[in-house]
């Protein structure tokens, strides 16, 4: 694991057509099909920021908010999100992987320009964010170094993928429509 590590560490890479034409069909199909259910986040994380609303599809629960060790897949379209992992190491040439998180997250316009730095969890992973829709390009996906210096700024567009190591990240809210992205992390 430390090989691999130092191998990625602060590498970034985007990654066009990510999902298979088939898979981002199905899944855009079924967000379509307004029975695909989200939920509100809001009030404050885990550091006791306040948190600016946005909604949210938990497809697998964090390691760490689990009370077992097993893959606890919260939704009805596991397989359909295991596939589009699947696609996603096939593309970039992972062989084997440990899935930690998944989730779908839909931010949209507020007074809030963008969330707080952060880090999705409090030990080494690897991430994807994958672009659903072609968003405000200016609602980026901003990288930071280890000095907080700004590294990458990744604009939204559908079908694009960005992967990079536990980096601080943090999101600019769109100022017209909604940003849907999905979001894995893993070993």
């Amino acid at each position: 694991y430390k090989l691999y590590q130092k191998k990625w560490q602060n590498v970034v890479k985007e990654i066009n057509n990510i999902i298979s034409k088939k898979n981002i069909n199905m899944l855009l199909t079924a967000i379509d099909a307004q029975k695909f259910p989200f939920y509100l986040a809001k009030g404050k994380n885990k550091n006791e920021h306040p948190q600016v609303p946005f909604l949210y599809h938990q497809i697998l629960k964090r390691p760490e908010d689990k009370i077992s060790t097993d893959l606890v897949w919260n939704t009805p379209y596991a397989q359909l999100f295991l596939s589009i992992f699947q696609d996603f190491c096939k593309k970039v040439k992972i062989k084997k992987t440990q899935l930690y998180r998944a989730c779908l997250n839909l931010t949209f316009a507020v007074e809030t320009k963008q969330c707080k730095p952060h880090r999705d969890h409090e030990y080494p992973y690897r991430q994807v964010i994958i672009y659903l829709n072609n968003a405000d390009p200016e609602a980026k996906t901003i990288i930071l170094n280890k000095n907080n210096k700004i590294t990458n700024q990744i604009s939204p567009k559908k079908n694009k993928g960005v992967m990079f190591d536990s980096s601080f990240h943090y999101h600019i809210f769109p100022k017209f429509g909604y940003r849907i992205v999905l979001i894995y992390t893993f070993k």
